[in-house]
C-alpha cells in the first residue's frame, strides 16, 4: 500500500503549465483529502479526495474513487467570493478477478482518453458530442 510522504504535485491548465502543490489534509486508509492551500480561506481552495473501498459480503469489487472539486471565486463588491463550484467525479469499479494488467489498462484509459481533442472538447468548451 503506497504511503503518502508529502503534498501532491499536479499541473494547471495554463497554456505554460504551473506545478501546483496539493497538501494533505485527511489521510486513511478509506479517505486522502489534498487541498491547495495558496488561498486563505478553505471554502476557496481546490481539492482532490481520494477513496478506497474493499470487497465486502455484499459487493464483489473494489471502489476507487476521485472527486476533485474547484471552487469558482468572484470579487463581489471588492470581497472574494465562492459563487460556486466545479466538480468530477471518476469511480472505478473494479472487480476482484482483474489482473494487475487489466487495472494498468482500465487506469489508463480513463487518463488517456480524458487528453482527446474530441473529449476535451466537453469540459473545456462547453460541446456536445454529435
Amino acid at each position: 500500500m503506497p504511503q503518502v510522504t508529502g503534498a501532491l504535485t499536479i499541473n494547471d491548465g495554463t497554456a505554460t503549465p504551473v506545478a501546483v502543490s496539493y497538501s494533505p489534509e485527511l489521510l486513511s486508509s478509506t479517505q486522502a483529502v489534498f487541498v491547495d492551500r495558496r488561498l486563505a480561506s478553505r471554502d476557496m481552495q481546490p481539492s482532490v479526495e481520494v477513496g478506497f473501498s474493499r470487497p465486502s459480503a455484499s459487493r464483489n469489487t473494489f471502489k476507487v474513487s476521485r472527486i476533485v472539486a474547484y471552487p469558482i471565486v468572484r470579487t463581489i463588491n471588492g470581497v472574494d467570493v465562492i459563487s460556486d463550484t466545479a466538480r468530477a467525479n471518476v469511480t472505478y469499479t473494479i472487480p476482484k478477478s482483474a489482473t494487475a494488467q487489466e487495472r494498468k489498462h482500465l487506469r489508463a484509459l480513463v487518463a488517456n482518453s480524458e487528453d482527446l481533442t474530441i473529449l476535451k472538447a466537453g469540459p473545456e468548451d462547453l460541446d456536445p458530442l454529435y
